[in-house]
């Protein structure tokens, strides 16, 4: 009971890692200064991607890799979270290619200034198919 690490590690191989690294070159970072895993001192919450722009320090972004069966009103309150943290202006979801996307959840990120777009990576199933 004592001593034993218990914390789940995700695979290097994952399909999760795959979307991670493809936002990095995405073009929504176009023109910022991109730090992956960037931790915060004070909260210690930590986003996918978060980026600065060179010239206007205020304009700043953060980027979530999300490779779930729906994408969900949790998800963009985590974002919401880390935009307040990081005093970020923008953000945005990159969601698996086959993740579902209903108009509300897109109502809600337009309202809170999040956008969601799809990446290429497919979310791993299972043997049943779901």
């Amino acid at each position: 009971m004592f001593g034993f690490n218990r914390k789940k590690k995700i695979l290097k191989d994952s399909n999760w890692r795959k979307l991670e690294k493809e936002i990095e070159s995405h073009k929504v970072l176009d023109g910022y200064t991109v730090k992956t895993q960037k931790s915060s001192r004070r909260t210690r919450e930590r986003p996918d991607v978060f980026g600065i722009n060179p010239k206007n320090n205020r304009d700043r972004i953060i980027v979530d890799a999300k490779c779930v069966k729906e994408v969900t009103s949790s998800h963009i309150n985590q974002v919401k979270g880390y935009k307040k943290t990081f005093f970020a202006k923008k953000g945005v979801i990159v969601a698996s290619s086959d993740s579902k996307i209903t108009n509300q959840t897109r109502r809600e990120a337009k309202d809170a200034n999040i956008k969601i777009v799809r990446g290429k990576t497919k979310r791993k199933k299972n043997f049943l198919g779901f």
